[in-house]
């Protein structure tokens, strides 16, 4: 809570909506660089210091519980951690899950650097967060019931959440998306997660979110996170240098699952439905049980999800 008394925190919440219209209606304007991210004292100069983020709550509440054991995880660690913004407020001010959502948090002070140092410090960063865990409970994916995200999935973001409450219920999803991705490239092994750690990572490996944005950090088998490293974007190739070594790097890019999880990536962001014919919970649709029944090495009882 940023100010102590009801009378304050409300005035404060209202400067942060209010800069929030302003700054959207000025970044929606703009040439091609819409973002929802600013300063406040860039419109009250009253509130110096913090950095606002905003978007639906649905989506940013989530974020919000991840900063915050993001913050206190860099707090144990003191100089050893990379500088985490400290979360000052969280609000969401006509309630329900459809609002909008406002994460109010320290302003970190950022110095331009060659895109090499960048990559390094990154680099720094990813190996910091993969010695972490989420707490304790949550196996999978980001904090308060949100759906994980990562590169694999159509969009960025997992379809079926419940299904992803364990590493092992998503390896099943994912083994599925490998079998329909086998038609067309029949080398493919299934994809293997049930014994990996399941590590904090980066899972939107961009460069602009080696700041102060707490977006795409998530809980994800160590297959997931290398993938990410070394399959999604060239910012992620280049800082995998710094994470790997040679060898390292060309033994898991030779990995079977690595090459499953593109072929599988590559069949989910094409496919209409990706849900790929499953329920909530793991199970086929009525009306695909008996195509699933008579697909060669595919079993109802292999891709039952239930237990």
């Amino acid at each position: 809570m940023f100010h102590s008394t009801p009378e304050d925190q409300s005035a404060f919440e209202c400067a942060v909506v209010g800069a929030a219209t302003l700054h959207e209606r000025r970044s929606y304007r703009s040439d091609g660089n819409y973002h929802r991210v600013f300063h406040l004292d860039d419109f009250d100069p009253s509130y110096p210091g913090l950095t606002v983020k905003y978007t639906d709550h649905v989506t940013l509440y989530p974020e919000n519980l991840m900063l915050q054991h993001l913050y206190a995880l860099a707090c144990e660690d003191g100089d050893a951690a990379p500088h985490v913004p400290q979360p000052v407020h969280y609000f969401h001010p006509l309630g329900g899950w459809g609002c909008m959502g406002y994460i109010v948090m320290e302003r970190i002070e950022l110095c331009p650097v060659s895109d090499d140092e960048l990559c390094v410090k990154a680099a720094r960063a990813v190996q910091w967060l993969r010695t972490k865990h989420l707490p304790r409970g949550v196996l999978f994916g980001s904090l308060g019931e949100s759906s994980a995200h990562h590169a694999v999935f159509q969009n960025s973001k997992a379809p079926l959440r419940p299904m992803f409450r364990n590493v092992a219920l998503a390896e099943k999803y994912l083994n599925r998306a490998v079998f329909r991705a086998r038609r067309e490239w029949n080398q493919l092994t299934d994809v293997s997660l049930a014994d990996d750690d399941v590590v904090l990572t980066q899972s939107d490996m961009n460069a602009g979110n080696f700041g102060v944005d707490p977006n795409g950090r998530a809980g994800l088998p160590l297959t997931l996170a290398n993938f990410t490293l070394l399959r999604t974007t060239a910012f992620a190739t280049a800082v995998s240098k710094h994470v790997f070594n040679a060898d390292e790097r060309a033994a898991l890019l030779a990995s079977p699952s690595i090459k499953s999880l593109a072929e599988a990536r590559r069949f989910l962001s094409r496919t209409f439905d990706d849900s790929l014919g499953l329920d909530e919970d793991g199970n086929f649709r009525e009306g695909r049980r008996r195509a699933a029944a008579e697909s060669p090495g595919v079993t109802l009882e292999k891709l039952d999800v239930r237990s």
